[in-house]
């Protein structure tokens, strides 16, 4: 017996992120559309970066002016010709001129929006000629290759749940398609507003046919019981503490007590109460009490036309 839980979620992509533009300008060229797969680092789209370069060539130019000067001062510091002061002071401009030099080739290399990771660009937000101010979007970026399923899982259940247990998934949208995943993590707290405790699945997406919000069914499997005793839900009567059944013995019917397991599909698992080969009641135990007289009929000897007429 290998009892699962289900559940329905909508895939997500691990990593999924909004390119935003870090330096205003005009947009010059757009090198991918929608759909494009790209490398980590690729150039998606440059913004004109003829004021970043000027303003690198001036920083350049005197960082190498102050570099000049502080390779002169190490010679005249060599024969005490320069107080040890104004060659600290020559340096410390040099440093920070070197820095400002790296600050406006930053400024150069983010006219370039780059991918930050290998994927498939979702969704383009600007057109060529386009004036881009800070902070607009400028591409949706998501990697398929790690795609997730959060799921709420109720209070009463959450500890059957654990990292590592295989899952099953199946969707609409793909018939037959076998997909499988993983419990990656469970989270340890219950949301109090909804007395659930979530879950995420790792999905596997090998071939590349899964998408971010695809509408998925999970099966966990969170347990593997061997030679386990399964009987009709339909014989059991009450709920509870105080669940029994109806036994068959011979002509005659009398309840049972009994401890019951974990449920799979319409049968559920018998724990204490019955021993293998049992006959139970399935239908009719409301008008049964100790000791009534019964005839078991199974499906084969019942005739259709008197079942129809009964």
């Amino acid at each position: 017996l290998a009892p699962t839980y289900a559940a329905t979620a909508n895939l997500e992509a691990e990593r999924d992120a909004k390119l935003v533009v870090e330096i205003a300008g005009e947009v010059v060229e757009i090198l991918v559309e929608e759909g494009d797969h790209v490398a980590a680092g690729q150039v998606l789209a440059r913004i004109d970066a003829r004021w970043q370069s000027l303003e690198l060539r001036q920083q350049q130019s005197l960082a190498d002016r102050l570099k000049h000067d502080v390779d002169r001062n190490d010679r005249l510091l060599d024969k005490s010709m320069i107080s040890r002061e104004a060659y600290d002071q020559a340096r410390y401009a040099r440093e920070t001129q070197d820095a400002a030099v790296g600050l406006a080739r930053l400024a150069v290399d983010k006219t370039a929006i780059r991918a930050p990771y290998a994927g498939v660009v979702t969704r383009r937000h600007i057109k060529q000629g386009q004036w881009l101010k800070l902070q607009d979007p400028a591409f949706e970026i998501a990697d398929f290759s790690e795609l997730k399923a959060r799921i709420d899982v109720p209070e009463r259940v959450a500890h059957l749940l654990a990292a590592g247990q295989p899952v099953v998934l199946g969707a609409d949208a793909l018939p037959g398609h076998e997909l499988s995943g993983t419990v990656e993590r469970v989270s340890p707290v219950v949301d109090r507003a909804t007395g659930t405790v979530g879950a995420v699945v790792a999905v596997d997406n090998p071939d590349g046919v899964l998408r971010p919000g695809l509408f998925v069914r999970l099966a966990v499997n969170y347990e593997q019981i061997a030679d386990a005793t399964l009987m009709p839900k339909s014989a059991v009567v009450g709920n509870g503490s105080a669940t029994h059944v109806w036994v068959v013995n011979d002509t005659q019917v009398e309840q049972r007590e009994v401890r019951l397991g974990v449920e799979n599909g319409s049968q559920v698992q018998v724990i204490e109460g019955l021993a293998v080969g049992a006959t139970v009641v399935t239908v009719g135990q409301s008008g049964l009490k100790d000791g009534d007289a019964v005839v078991v009929v199974t499906a084969a000897e019942v005739d259709p036309a008197s079942a129809t007429a009964a």
